[in-house]
């Protein structure tokens, strides 16, 4: 049984313990080689490691065994972001949110990136999404990609940023 192995690796993880999530993952593969969420809870230890290309081959192991992983997604979502590529990242945001309507960060990477791209409408409409989904969603599978903050300070940034984009986007 590869539950408490898996138990132990994500209370690693969330402790910022890569090593001893890596140790963890190696144990449920050589138990069961193809566990997603092994594959999964690695490729967010390679990323916080800063081990990009180790991070996006583990969550491309873990989308082959189940391609309806949207933490998977977002993951690589936000390195094609950090690497520049925004059409890439765009693309994983919303196959993240084709897999799970209310994964709250999805929506609110994809706002701003519109926002970026000066799509003041599309991104009106994502901060929109995103403070829907957290009144709908408070507690979902996104929340362990707050990295610490509060989903309060998400709302208030949200806020924040739609008025700015209906600004922007009359000025336009």
């Amino acid at each position: 049984d590869v539950g408490p192995l898996l138990g132990a690796a994500r209370e690693a993880s969330a402790n910022g313990h890569t090593a001893a999530v890596l140790e963890a993952v190696a144990a449920i593969h050589a138990i069961e080689p193809d566990n997603a969420q092994a594959f999964l809870l690695a490729a967010y230890a390679h990323a916080d490691s800063g081990d990009m290309d180790a991070a996006i081959g583990e969550c491309h192991r873990a989308l082959a065994i189940d391609p309806l992983m949207p933490a998977a997604r977002y993951i690589l979502g936000i390195i094609y972001q950090q690497r520049g590529d925004l059409i890439a990242a765009v693309n994983e945001f919303k196959k993240t949110l084709y897999i799970d309507p209310g994964f709250v960060l999805a929506h609110f990477s994809l706002a701003n990136l519109y926002r970026q791209r000066h799509a003041y409408e599309d991104a009106c409409r994502e901060y929109d999404n995103t403070m829907r989904f957290l009144y709908q969603n408070p507690d979902g599978e996104w929340t362990v990609f707050l990295g610490g903050f509060k989903p309060d300070l998400l709302l208030k940034t949200c806020e924040r940023s739609l008025i700015e984009c209906r600004k922007a986007a009359e000025d336009a």
